[in-house]
């Protein structure tokens, strides 16, 4: 993921472009899969955080989102650290 998208757009941390992403293999939502529905219950949950003020619960989430999200592409938990360190970083 994150490293593809790096040797695409230089690694100078710049937003990939629509071409670049397209060539990241993303997973479909299946709603049969468990881990795809706790996305997507996390995601509203975002959602009516985010509408509610609760900017703590949101991040909460996130953190949430971005552990199962890493389990389905399969990333270490040092690759997810320096996937969130860069995004904060462009912030």
């Amino acid at each position: 993921g994150f490293a593809a998208i790096s040797s695409y757009s230089g690694g100078g941390g710049g937003i990939a472009s629509p071409q670049v992403v397209g060539r990241i293999k993303v997973p479909t939502h299946i709603s049969t899969n468990p881990t795809h529905r706790q996305m997507a219950a996390l995601s509203q949950q975002a959602h009516d955080a985010t509408a509610a003020g609760d900017p703590a619960r949101v991040q909460e989430i996130e953190a949430e989102i971005d552990q199962l999200a890493a389990g389905l592409w399969g990333l270490t938990e040092a690759e997810l650290h320096e996937i969130q360190a860069s995004l904060s970083e462009l912030g």
